[in-house]
Formats: C-alpha cells, structure tokens, sequence
C-alpha cells in the first residue's frame, strides 16, 4: 500500500458504494419493487428484470455524469428502458417505480464494511465532507437513516452546486465550500471515472476504494485500498 502524498486538511468521502451500500440496498428496494407492482406479469422472476435494469441504469448515470442526459429522464428511463425489452410501453408504470424506487431506497441503511467506524475514528481528526452526484431529496435522507451524518461538515451534491462529478467545476465548488485547496484535501471514492478521474483533473489526491480488487483502468489514484479499515492507519499516523 503506498504512503499519501498529502497530509490533507480536509477529507472528501463519496457516498454510493464507498460509504452507503449501494448495491445491497438497490437490490433489495428493486425486488419489492418487483414483488409490490407485479413485475412478474412481464418476467419469470427478478433476476430477468435485473439483468435488463442493471446495465441500463449504470449507462445512464455515465450519460448524466458527462451532461448528456437530464435528471428527470434518468430517473424513469431506467425502468422505461426494461419494460420495452419485454413489449411494455406503458410509461405510466416506469413513472410509478421510479417514484416508489426513491421512497424504498431512502429507508434502507445498509454501509460498507466498517464504514460507521471509520469516519467515527477520522471524524476526530480530520473535518469531512460528503461528494455525490446523488439526488437531494434521497441523500439527505439515506445520510441520515444510516448514522452516518453526525460525522460530516458537508454534504456537496451535484445538483445543488450545478455541475456533476467529474467535470472540475464540481470539485472547484467543494473546494469553495470546505474552504481549501486542492493541496489540502484527499478525496475517497470508488468510482474510477467519477471520483478518481474527477479528483485527478482537480489537482486532488485520492485514495481509490476497491472491493472487488478489479483493475485499475490508469493510474491516475495516490493509493488503492480493499477495505475501508485500511485508511485508518494511514491517515491517524499523520495526527
């Protein structure tokens, strides 16, 4: 693991799958979806809809990410898009899932290994703050039901500061808002072409976050860890 070549002033956590679960908990939101609007009437079981939902959804957030596509038309493409793939062009339905997907999703609180733990222990040496490209009116709540919003100076999300992750004018805001430089903050993420990427072009040192061990696409991160825990050492060593 390499050592940092900052001693930041200020942390940045990304929250969708570094800190919040994303993936355990839009899976489970996604089958009650699937259980309390019937979805069965068009495939054999979950998994049918999910393999259609899944690669969708994440081309669209890449869509959003580089501006190509609004907010509004995301958020029930995701579920229009499978339903034609099955014959079913009632928009009226992709509209309801998407509404019940936001209120689903918001109650679940399911972190990251370790995730609690870890911004408790830095939250006592380092002020913090949330980077999202994520929705206000389910961050807020998501930050909240899972403990984690005690620890953070900041929540900057995309849609509030006007430009999205990666694109340099968001990092430039979270700068402004936490007050330092680019020399002075460490970003954690696990999304290479937002997070990492983004921080990059931002003159930001990052520590990328991968679980999965995949490979690195570049090597545009100052450190990659596998577990959150490991950040603990690195960074309480330099306090």
């Amino acid at each position: 693991m390499s050592k940092l070549p900052v001693t930041p002033r200020h942390i940045l956590f990304d929250l969708d799958g570094t800190l919040w679960d994303f993936r355990t908990n839009a899976i489970a939101s996604l089958k009650e979806l699937f259980e309390t609007h019937n979805l069965k009437r068009f495939y054999n079981e979950f998994i049918d809809f999910h393999r259609l939902y899944a690669p969708c959804n994440h081309a669209l957030w890449d869509a959003y990410a580089k501006g190509e596509v609004t907010k509004d038309f995301l958020i029930v493409e995701r579920f229009a898009n499978p339903l034609r793939a099955v014959g079913v062009e009632d928009r009226s339905i992709a509209e309801a899932l998407s509404r019940d997907f936001f209120v689903c999703l918001s109650k679940k609180n399911q972190l990251m290994p370790d995730a609690l733990e870890v911004v408790q222990q830095l939250s006592q040496h380092y002020p913090m703050s949330i980077v999202s490209n994520g929705f206000p009116e389910i961050q807020f709540q998501k930050i909240g039901n899972s403990g984690l919003e005690p620890y953070f100076q900041h929540v900057i999300l995309s849609e509030e500061v006007g430009v999205p992750k990666p694109q340099k004018g968001y990092f430039d805001a979270a700068l402004k808002i936490c007050g330092c430089k680019s020399s002075e903050v460490l970003l954690i993420g696990d999304e290479y072409a937002t997070d990492i990427v983004g921080a990059h072009n931002a003159g930001i040192a990052s520590v990328w976050y991968n679980p999965q061990k995949t490979e690195a696409p570049d090597n545009l991160h100052s450190v990659e860890i596998n577990a959150l825990a490991q950040l603990l050492p690195m960074l309480l060593s330099r306090k």
